[in-house]
């Protein structure tokens, strides 16, 4: 992990000395805005340093959370100048070796394109504002997402019935409680008959959560609040000195989930009886696109005791899951609808109405929003909360409220 550090701080200060050369060309004499450069660069280090040298634990609920998002975003906007130095320094090259063909004078000084370079800068700067909104304002514009979801065959006593799912809260990274109070008073507002949560409560740490529990006990649902796993709530990301301490990290995450009246399924289910019909909740553990984070998943446990349910809604983290299991086994094809989430529609990209695109899209071919394959649903949650950037760009916080009829 030391070694990687290292790497990553050598390539941004290498990115870094490459673009104040471009800089110098535009601005050959010291003034303000090389000042300013040294600055921003200097900010930006201390930093990075001072968080990876104490830890995640430094920035939870703390504005210091926003000084790790400006240090990002800054590096962020160098690295959306890069190209423009990299063009002015091909240019340069294609120019001088032109000269050097037709045997003409090459000691003549050839300076860069102060145009391109110009409109590098300019591009950076907007890029940074672009970030900073998303800190300020994306990460906390929550949206509510209605759903109707319509399922063949469905029983009139279960036409109607309306589920709340948020997902992927990621708990350690907000800078105050207020955003949660907000959300838990907007599902409430929607008096939901099922409330469930599709993993990822914490970053890393069972104690990110603690703070939050009387906020989540106040969720209100007729039927019952249900939850998974998702692959940060394993806690595989950091060093632990044993697994012992870090399964008894896990333990404690699902004892705060269960002190929020939260039912943890740990690859099992629970029947619930509505007007007579019942309906099976399957949670499973974590199954991830990757074995080396875990495939913790057994559907054969998940569904023992589900024959008879007249509607099964199965809560899995990864729609990779849906992708590679669940829709592809003839098995499981009456599980009418899967709730996910992990993606985070990667925090940033397009939604709007007729335009949907995100970067998630080239790795999660289902990544924010309802998806059908031979009637059975998918529904991917856009996430509550936000890792790594401390902020969302045109992938708002999702509260999803689902209705089936």
């Amino acid at each position: 992990m030391v070694t990687f550090l290292i790497i990553v701080f050598a390539i941004i200060l290498l990115t870094d000395i490459y673009l104040f050369r471009g800089l110098k060309s535009l601005q050959p004499k010291r003034n303000w805005l090389w000042y300013l450069y040294f600055i921003t660069s200097i900010f930006s280090y201390s930093i990075f340093i001072y968080y990876f040298s104490y830890g995640k634990e430094v920035v939870y609920l703390s504005p210091k959370i926003y000084l790790l998002g400006i240090a990002q975003s800054l590096i962020i906007a160098k690295i959306v100048a890069l190209p423009f130095v990299l063009v002015t320094d091909i240019l340069k090259g294609t120019h001088w070796s032109i000269r050097y063909m037709k045997k003409l004078p090459t000691e003549e000084k050839i300076k860069r394109y102060p145009s391109v370079l110009r409109i590098g800068f300019v591009f950076a700067l907007i890029f940074f504002g672009i970030m900073i909104q998303g800190m300020t304002y994306g990460a906390y514009h929550i949206k509510k997402y209605n759903i109707t979801i319509t399922i063949p065959n469905l029983a009139k006593e279960l036409k109607g019935l309306k589920i709340a799912q948020i997902s992927d809260a990621h708990l350690g990274s907000f800078a105050n409680t207020h955003s949660i109070e907000k959300v838990v008073q907007f599902i409430n507002e929607e008096h939901v008959d099922i409330f469930v949560f599709t993993g990822d409560l914490v970053n890393d740490k069972a104690i990110e959560s603690k703070i939050y529990i009387p906020i989540f006990k106040n969720i209100e649902a007729q039927y019952g609040k249900f939850s998974i796993l998702g692959n940060h709530d394993y806690s595989p990301y950091i060093h632990w000195d044993s697994k012992e301490e870090q399964s008894k990290n896990l333990k404690s995450l699902i004892r705060y989930q269960k002190e929020m009246d939260w039912d943890v399924l740990l690859n099992e289910n629970r029947l619930i009886d509505i007007n007579g019909k019942k309906i099976a909740i399957i949670g499973v553990e974590y199954w991830g696109r990757s074995k080396r984070w875990g495939q913790y998943a057994d559907m054969d446990k998940a569904l023992k005791n589900t024959e008879k349910a007249d509607l099964k809604i199965l809560l899995t983290h990864d729609p990779t899951h849906w992708d590679r299991i669940i829709s592809q086994d003839k098995k499981f094809q009456d599980i009418a609808l899967t709730l996910s989430g992990h993606t985070h529609g990667f925090q940033f990209g397009v939604d709007i109405p007729g335009v949907k695109w995100s970067p998630s899209q080239y790795i999660y071919p289902r990544w924010a929003g309802v998806y059908l394959e031979d009637w059975q649903y998918l529904y991917v949650n856009r996430g509550l909360g936000f890792l790594g950037y401390p902020g969302r760009v045109g992938i708002f916080p999702e509260i999803t409220i689902i209705t089936l009829e």
